[in-house]
């Protein structure tokens, strides 16, 4: 099978964090769950079911297409999209794909994810971690470009500093460079 999906599953439906697109995604929710910890879960239950499915991203290692998938889009949802439309939220598109994803990369990080209990494998098979770099290839590890020093807050902290007495600025030196602060 070439296609290899994933939900994402945080607890209490909380957002997860997809390295590849530098973006937090919305988890499970499962509501029945939830009555064990939270007391105000029964209501949300019965407004929006007992749970609501996690995004997904789903990857053909055939014609290598990456996507990601809102299934509150699909026809069984229809209610909860009612709800979030009454509240004056949007979902996000159905499917985006990411022409010319690096598989090893989207692969790796979802097999990191299902490592952790973050996610759960919905379609087809994934290794772990390890197997998906032996057997696809090395991932980037470092999704994000580097970001360029914004020379205000380095001139702010300067001017701050100079604001110190002697004492606090010692004070403030030693803390740095234990890593403190």
């Amino acid at each position: 099978m070439s296609k290899i999906e994933i939900e994402f599953r945080a607890p209490r439906g909380r957002a997860v964090m997809f390295a590849p697109i530098d973006r937090a995604l919305r988890g499970r929710i499962d509501f029945i769950e939830m009555l064990k910890i939270l007391k105000g879960a029964a209501s949300l239950a019965n407004e929006w079911g007992d749970s609501l499915p996690g995004m997904r991203v789903s990857v053909d290692t055939a014609t290598k297409e990456v996507v990601l998938i809102e299934p509150l889009h699909e026809p069984q949802f229809a209610r909860i999209r009612e709800l979030i439309s009454k509240r004056g939220e949007k979902l996000v598109d159905a499917r985006e794909v990411f022409p010319g994803a690096h598989l090893p990369t989207f692969l790796f990080w979802m097999a990191r994810l299902t490592d952790s209990g973050l996610a759960q494998v919905t379609a087809g098979t994934l290794g772990t971690a390890d197997q998906v770099k032996a057997q696809y290839g090395q991932p980037k590890l470092r999704t994000l470009a580097p970001v360029e020093r914004d020379q205000t807050v380095d001139k702010l902290v300067q001017i701050m500093f100079s604001l110190l007495t002697d004492k606090q600025r010692a004070d403030a030196g030693k803390l740095l460079a234990a890593g403190v602060a």
